[in-house]
């Protein structure tokens, strides 16, 4: 049995970006490591911390555990991003908040700007009364579908394409696209991306509906009336549509920033809460998280929520008197 878990769970490290972890380390035993230790990795579960030495267990017997130096063992951890979320707060008592506040409002722009766009276009081709197109219950029932579907069975889902050894790489390198492994997930833009492009698509049906809602309630007379004036189809859209649909497009940019400030399935289960590479997807409630799972440090994470909270308030109100300035004649 031993000479299996040699064979297979000890295995050459994977060349990662050179990283320092800044701040003040916390770890306690049950806390997850992993780091690159000698010519092999390192991952598993901290079972003692003695004044010198650390103890993990490694693998599912008894005897799966190594015995590391402590001051090799914390040297590990801060050139290992794997376990940024030990490093919470910095030697001086500061927090990253505004940061991870940048990271939060980069993904929710990255995701919601195209969403609603892409979201009115569809409603008004679908509602257009000019168009009258066949079959808007079978495409509402489509562009909705992927609303149903579980974040986390999402992100599981983009993980497993867009892995070193998962079908997308595959198929740039045998379409001679690639001649090496590309690592999606230690680039900062393909990282964000991924985010963006899956809260895109699990929400922008949504949306769509909403905002077809809201344009089949404006009366069918006024846009007959455009048209019998000669109004263009882009005059009647900014002159007569936009500015009726107001009052439903404030609600879904609202909503649609409250549940961005809120992101943390997506990017917790796409970098495995590490918020790769350098913690540049990591959100402020992944930030909360590991007050709240790492550290126990309660008081922090209160903090950060009520900070959470004031952010969400001020940009709301702030959408909704932009939005709604625009209504007044």
């Amino acid at each position: 049995l031993w000479l299996q878990e040699l064979d297979g769970f000890s295995h050459k490290p994977v060349q990662r970006d050179s990283v320092e972890l800044t701040g003040q380390l916390h770890y306690q035993v049950g806390d997850k490591v992993a780091f690159a230790y000698g010519d092999h990795d390192v991952s598993g579960t901290i079972e003692g911390i003695g004044e010198v030495d650390i103890l993990i267990h490694t693998g599912p017997y008894s005897w799966s555990h190594e015995t590391i130096n402590r001051d090799v063992f914390e040297d590990a951890l801060r050139h290992d991003e794997r376990n940024a979320a030990l490093f919470t707060p910095d030697s001086s008592g500061s927090v990253d908040i505004l940061k991870y506040a940048g990271n939060t409002l980069a993904l929710w722009l990255g995701g919601a700007v195209p969403q609603i766009l892409v979201a009115l276009l569809l409603a008004i081709f679908f509602t257009s009364y000019r168009l009258r197109i066949k079959g808007q219950a079978f495409f509402k029932a489509v562009i909705y579908l992927p609303n149903l579907i579980m974040a986390s069975a999402f992100s599981m889902l983009f993980y497993t394409l867009f892995s070193n050894v998962g079908p997308v790489n595959q198929l740039l390198m045998q379409l001679g696209w690639s001649d090496h492994v590309i690592d999606f997930f230690a680039v900062k833009f393909t990282v964000r991306g991924l985010i963006c492009l899956m809260n895109f698509l699990m929400w922008f049906g949504n949306t769509t509906i909403l905002l077809m809602a809201g344009i089949m309630g404006i009366d069918q007379s006024l846009f007959e009336a455009s048209t019998i004036d000669g109004a263009s189809s882009l005059q009647t859209f900014f002159r007569v549509t936009l500015p009726l649909l107001t009052p439903i497009l404030v609600y879904t940019v609202i909503t649609a920033l409250i549940g961005g400030l809120q992101m943390f399935d997506v990017p917790q289960v796409l970098t495995n809460g590490l918020g790769t590479p350098n913690r540049s997807s990591t959100t402020l409630i992944m930030y909360l998280n590991n007050y709240l799972g790492t550290s126990k440090n309660y008081g922090m994470a209160g903090a950060i929520s009520v900070v959470v909270f004031l952010l969400t308030g001020l940009l709301s109100v702030l959408v909704f008197k932009s939005l709604a300035r625009q209504r007044e004649p």
